[in-house]
């Protein structure tokens, strides 16, 4: 759920800012909306952060070095460390681009041969002058004293002898390099040890590199701390600030005001002005987060949470667009390991644990085990498909396209029913205003909608009563979607029947929203289809010296297959609940997160 938020302001005396800034970050309590603000003490240490923080990134990366003897120095301080290894890193780049300009040195002797182009310039001195081009054949001339170093289609790379330097040719010279094929091995070979040393420099000097992360988070949380007391509004020798705390912890912040002397007003936010977001869920509901977290989505305060109903149905459309009960099982050995690897259930591997249960259930009862038919005819698989969903519909003894339409059916009933359940919610919300009775508008017009979509889609027959039921939901979301308490109903009928157009548009998207359910059951025919092919590709190699082939074609198909299921799931999958279902709840998802100015927890991050 998303907790309750109020409004704080607090002021305080100019001399005590300081002291007031360090109680409010020891409660943790208040997220502040003052602006924040810069100053020459900030811009310094926010460099100061961007420095260990890169050096930090450097010496996590650091890989074993062996084989240099080189003595590396012990450094007095952090600041002399990070400066010597920005330094190091510096020299590697230029190292690194020299090493790129001796490669494009070397492509040009495999283009035009090895010689050494000193010996172009000793010739030169003493009077006889070469030079190199790329000529087309019809451009030669036929007093042009010149070898021809390689032939091409139409073109021949040569090398003109001159006695006049001034004779003017009808072609550009090729520019030589600065130094010859033996030489540029011989810089590359000491280029190639000094980045070598370096390496080794930085990862001997690895050990820092946790010390430079647990300061850059004490001078992260200086630098917030001096941004929010440069931002705090004055008068004369009075300073305040604006933030918000959860409502549960209202009793903290006043003990505190009453403690400290500070003057404190706690009202509600107003309708309009932008409040931070809180979750709080259950454990279980919280596995969605890491979700989120990735998409970077945040209810707005006034929004709906919908975390729960988002896991149940995910868990839902993940298994159907995966469809795969082999691959759900390589996902729990994922889980396992993660698992192990923390030492507890954390978040990703308990969502992780959910959706490749549910992708066993579901391979399971479709009877798809890797796409192998011949799994799927073995008895304890066979015995746990069921014949009206089976994906080898040979094996359960029913027609392809009985299994296909149930696949459909299910899709749409799920669709219909998340749907639905937007509409109850935003009923829920606005009832007893009369513009909640446009939501059962659109409940009714969602279901009659449903059998519109049976009807076309699958060629069930279409009930009478379901137009009806499309007509009156229209009628209903015209009379009340437009209500508002300080108008009379006239006057919102008709606002209602001004956006007629709007409304019948919106009707159209609904059904759309509807048939674009079936994607669970395409992405996931297609996944089994995939899976499939690659076995039939593989099954004549199974034999003799040919298995470790059939091996790699499996490997490679399947695993090609897995991330592909894995990108529908985002693409299509988390689609159905910020698009269709969120669209239905009319959220945007503007919302920003709640985060206190408080104290970082140094253990914790290091």
């Amino acid at each position: 759920m998303i907790v309750r938020m109020k409004k704080v302001h607090i002021c305080i005396r100019d001399k005590d800012r300081d002291a007031a800034l360090k109680t409010l970050r020891n409660l943790g309590l208040m997220h502040i909306m003052t602006p924040k603000k810069e100053s020459e003490q900030t811009a310094l240490l926010l460099e100061k952060i961007h420095r260990y923080d890169r050096v930090r990134t450097i010496l996590e990366n650091a890989a074993p070095h062996h084989g240099s003897d080189e003595s590396v120095p012990v450094y007095q301080s952090l600041e002399e460390l990070t400066d010597r290894i920005i330094e190091l890193d510096d020299e590697i780049s230029d190292l690194h681009d020299r090493l790129r300009a001796l490669g494009a040195m070397e492509r040009f002797f495999e283009q035009w041969g090895d010689f050494n182009p000193k010996d172009v310039q000793n010739l030169s001195d003493s009077g006889l002058f070469i030079s190199f081009a790329k000529v087309k054949e019809d451009s030669l001339l036929h007093d042009l004293h010149y070898i021809t170093l390689k032939k091409e289609k139409t073109h021949r790379r040569i090398m003109v002898v001159q006695r006049d330097r001034k004779q003017d040719l009808p072609f550009e010279h090729t520019a030589l390099p600065e130094l010859g094929l033996r030489d540029i091995k011989e810089e590359r070979k000491l280029i190639d040890q000094k980045i070598s040393i370096i390496h080794h420099h930085f990862h001997t000097a690895a050990d820092a590199a946790e010390l430079l992360k647990k300061s850059v988070l004490e001078m992260t949380a200086d630098l917030e701390f001096e941004e929010v007391k440069n931002g705090l509004e004055e008068a004369g020798s009075i300073r305040w600030f604006t933030g918000f705390i959860p409502e549960d912890e209202t009793p903290r912040i006043t003990e505190a005001a009453r403690k400290h002397a500070w003057a404190l007003i706690i009202n509600d936010p107003s309708p309009e002005e932008p409040v931070p977001t809180k979750m709080k869920n259950r454990p279980f509901v919280r596995l969605i987060e890491p979700i989120f977290s990735v998409l970077g989505t945040v209810p707005g305060y006034r929004e709906y949470d919908i975390s729960g109903l988002f896991l149940i149905f995910f868990a839902v459309f993940v298994p159907m667009i995966i469809g795969d009960a082999g691959y759900g099982v390589l996902f729990l050995a994922g889980a396992v390991l993660l698992h192990r690897r923390a030492g507890k259930v954390t978040r990703l591997a308990g969502l992780i644990y959910l959706l490749s249960g549910t992708t066993i259930l579901w391979g399971a009862l479709t009877g798809t085990w890797f796409g192998s038919e011949t799994i799927a005819s073995w008895g304890v698989f066979q015995a746990l498909m069921v014949p009206g969903l089976a994906s080898f519909p040979s094996v359960a003894g029913v027609e392809t396209y009985i299994t296909q339409r149930n696949v459909m059916y299910l899709c749409f009933i799920i669709g219909t029913v998340q749907l639905s359940i937007a509409c109850l919610m935003n009923f829920k919300r606005d009832f007893p205003m009369l513009s909640s009775y446009s939501h059962i508008g659109w409940l009714v017009m969602i279901i009659g909608l449903y059998f519109l979509v049976l009807n076309l889609v699958l060629g069930f027959d279409l009930p009478v009563w379901s137009v009806a039921a499309v007509a009156v939901g229209f009628v209903l979301i015209i009379l009340f979607n437009a209500q508002q308490e300080d108008t009379s109903f006239l006057k919102g009928l008709l606002r209602g029947v001004g956006g007629l157009f709007t409304t019948f548009l919106d009707s159209i998207s609904t059904f759309s929203n509807i048939i674009s359910y079936i994607r669970l059951f395409a992405v996931g025919m297609a996944s089994v289809a995939i899976s499939s092919s690659f076995n039939s590709m593989a099954q004549p190699l199974f034999s003799g010296v040919l298995i470790p082939a059939a091996l790699l074609v499996l490997l490679i198909g399947h695993g090609l297959n897995i991330v592909m299921a894995l990108l529908s799931v985002f693409v299509h999958g988390i689609r159905l609940n910020m698009l269709e279902f969120s669209g239905q709840l009319g959220m945007e998802w503007t919302g920003f997160s709640y985060a206190p100015f408080r104290e970082q927890d140094i253990s914790d991050n290091t």
